[in-house]
């Protein structure tokens, strides 16, 4: 059997690796085994709230470490400082280019080809400045029993808002997104949705269930702008997904911290 055909039978039966999962969010490198497929890279989706609740306890912990020992402020710019390096700051440069591409008065064309150029303008740079101002506004406010729960659950909820955006089809053949709506609408997608509900409810009960829907109504709005001005979704837009939920999630904490208990 040839390389290609392994790979093909690889990707067809059984599940995907979550440590393939961990590679594709994150900076970090565990694998040794050939590449991956596509089919595989989009079956992965599964593992994305796992991904996400890994993230989460690390910057928890490293919270339950640091909070004791220095004032709130710069506390929180160091838990984002985190946050963000773990995923090689690719997500907020999704941001940036969907901010770019998707608000300015373009053609849907043209749209495509600001989100390729690697620079950044006005409203990627404001859109980044606004994102990072209200994690660190919501983290350096966030108090009580519920504080490291929902430290913890914001990057799952975070992952999970990417599944939402995989539900929606690709805007150019042969990008990242290619190949993620039909593993999505499958039992890859739903396995992850479920997969997240239970860490939410697990986390905060009610509460987690809550900020659960938070995140994924943030993520299917920001797919449904993509989908209305580029008539799809990119990689760059799953990556904003993933940051203004995690945000959105913080800052409904922040609003309902009275009424969040950890389940256990």
């Amino acid at each position: 059997m040839n390389m290609t055909e392994s790979a093909a039978t690889r990707s067809g039966r059984g599940l995907p690796s979550p440590l393939l999962a961990l590679e594709f969010l994150t900076v970090l490198r565990v694998r040794r085994p050939p590449l991956a497929t596509a089919t595989e890279v989009a079956r992965a989706q599964l593992w994305y709230p796992l991904v996400g609740l890994a993230i989460g306890l690390l910057v928890a912990g490293l919270d339950a470490l640091l909070q004791p020992r220095l004032p709130a402020l710069p506390e929180a710019a160091i838990l984002i400082a985190i946050l963000a390096g773990l995923t090689g700051f690719l997500h907020l440069d999704g941001l940036a280019d969907c901010a770019d591409g998707l608000l300015g008065l373009h053609a849907p064309e043209k749209r495509l080809d600001i989100m390729r150029d690697s620079r950044i303008g006005a409203f990627g740079a404001v859109a980044i400045a606004l994102d990072l101002l209200l994690l660190w506004s919501a983290l350096a406010t966030l108090s009580g029993p519920a504080r490291g729960a929902t430290i913890a659950l914001a990057p799952t909820l975070g992952r999970a808002a990417m599944i939402v955006v995989a539900f929606f089809p690709n805007a150019h053949p042969g990008g990242l997104a290619s190949g993620f709506r039909e593993a999505a609408r499958g039992p890859y997608g739903l396995g992850a949705l479920l997969l997240a509900a239970l860490i939410a409810a697990g986390a905060l009960g009610a509460g987690g269930l809550a900020l659960g829907g938070v995140a994924l109504a943030i993520g299917l709005a920001v797919a449904v702008l993509a989908w209305l001005r580029l008539r799809g979704v990119t990689g760059d837009v799953f990556g904003a997904a993933c940051e203004l939920a995690q945000a959105g999630v913080l800052l409904c904490a922040c609003a309902w911290q009275g009424w969040l208990r950890p389940w256990l």
